[in-house]
């Protein structure tokens, strides 16, 4: 099920780093790794910083993986943690120092090799404050055929589990996509390696197709580097998308992309402004929105600043729909009573998430897979979010701990917009006429 795995698909847990820099070592550990920052060049202060911050890594690490096998790919919304994963995942491929699992493979070293790896993690860290690459200007506003087809993917990149068979099937082209859409999160934060090995390496490839991509805020856990500078500057993406922010429009509906993720679950002053301007020359269009971050969420946190932004055009009914990942989930929103809003969580591309949080909703009747029924909140409407296990993940990993991945299409016609959504090989789970 989906491609081969490869050195680049590692895993690295808290498992794999309480088995060297945790546990009863740790003390000694974190001596002898603050010495080597000194060596390195940092000061006491900051040896003693950045040792602490490693401890606090590894207990959000430990809490993201209660209730998960170790062998299986998790991060956390949490900066220094998804870097420090992604810093190890590197150094492991690089020495070499992995084993195979059922599916990618596990970071496996030792003391002497973090003591190794620790002289040169001071000075790969900086990137971390390094500051935020520039954000380019947004590109000029786009056209699109009245007829156009969407194939939709959010937090995909993994290059393990459903992510692979989602792009193999999207490859075949069966609905005529003219647009391939990723609506943010490469793993673990976005270095330009993982750019290209956990997501361009899978990325289908088309005839015809223009390819874009979304800011997230995995890929600014360091500094937004990898995002800019390798996968929009790959030949898929490089002729049609030149911003993290854009707009593209027909006779009939304005698409407006954005980037929620320079400033977290956010806009940049000059996005604000531009998002209101195209939303008040819509002339009449229907507008649809697309972002890495949620708007609301009946099962996560979200902040007030996008609905803050947008009260207005929420509250004069002027968004028809909008589409969004960072949870990795499916669900699907009632129409919002008090904007008309249909809104859309599709971040299960890639990414496999526990059921639990699910397991007490009842189930819609006579769907397979599931669908679990969730009542509205002061925050949400009531929804239906896909639950049944995840087929990608090995039995011995236990399959039923995780949900299924999947894809988005969106089928627009003259005036009339369809959405479907599909399992990563390609059956229809979901469809709705919107207009």
């Amino acid at each position: 099920m989906g491609a081969e795995p490869t050195q680049n698909n590692i895993i690295v847990g808290f498992t794999q780093m309480d088995r060297v820099i945790g546990g009863s070592k740790s003390e000694a550990v974190a001596l002898d790794t603050k010495e080597k920052f000194v060596q390195e060049g940092a000061t006491q202060e900051q040896a003693t910083s950045l040792s602490f911050q490693i401890a606090g890594a590894l207990k959000v690490l430990e809490k993201v993986e209660l209730n998960a096998s170790p062998r299986v790919l998790s991060t956390p919304q949490h900066q220094f943690s998804a870097a420090l994963q992604s810093y190890v995942a590197e150094q492991a491929a690089n020495s070499g120092k992995i084993q195979p699992l059922p599916l990618g493979y596990e970071a496996k070293f030792d003391t002497d090799d973090w003591l190794g790896w620790a002289g040169s993690f001071f000075t790969w860290s900086r990137r971390l404050i390094q500051g935020k690459h520039p954000l380019p200007k947004p590109m000029p506003m786009g056209t699109l055929p009245e007829s156009v087809n969407f194939a939709v993917l959010a937090d995909w990149g993994t290059g393990l589990y459903g992510a692979p068979a989602c792009a193999q099937t999207i490859a075949k082209n069966s609905l005529n996509y003219q647009v391939l859409l990723h609506l943010g999160d490469v793993y673990y934060a976005g270095l330009e390696s993982e750019e290209k090995n956990r997501f361009l390496q899978y990325w289908p490839s088309l005839l015809n197709t223009k390819s874009y991509s979304l800011n997230s805020n995995h890929e600014m856990y360091t500094g937004g580097y990898g995002y800019f500078d390798a996968l929009l500057q790959a030949p898929s993406f490089k002729s049609n998308q030149t911003s993290s922010y854009f707009a593209l429009q027909n006779s009939n509906f304005l698409f407006l992309f954005l980037d929620t993720a320079f400033v977290e679950h956010d806009f940049v002053q000059e996005e604000r402004g531009w998002l209101l301007d195209a939303i008040a020359k819509a002339a009449g269009k229907k507008i649809i929105l697309f972002s890495h971050h949620q708007l609301f969420s009946r099962l996560d946190a979200q902040g007030p600043n996008l609905r803050t932004v947008l009260a207005d055009a929420l509250q004069k009914k002027q968004i028809f729909a909008w589409y969004w990942g960072h949870e990795h989930r499916c669900v699907i929103y009632d129409q919002d009573s008090s904007s008309n809003l249909f809104a859309r969580c599709v971040g299960h591309s890639g990414m496999p998430y526990n059921r639990g949080d699910v397991a007490g909703f009842p189930s819609v009747p006579g769907q397979q897979p599931c669908w679990k029924q969730l009542t509205s909140s002061p925050d949400a409407p009531s929804s239906i979010v896909l639950d049944g296990p995840n087929v990608y993940i090995d039995p011995s990993d236990d399959p039923n701990r995780y949900g299924p991945n999947g894809f988005l299409s969106l089928l627009v016609d003259g005036a009339h917009l369809k959405e479907i959504v599909h399992d990563p090989e390609g059956k229809t789970l979901y469809e709705k006429d919107l207009c």
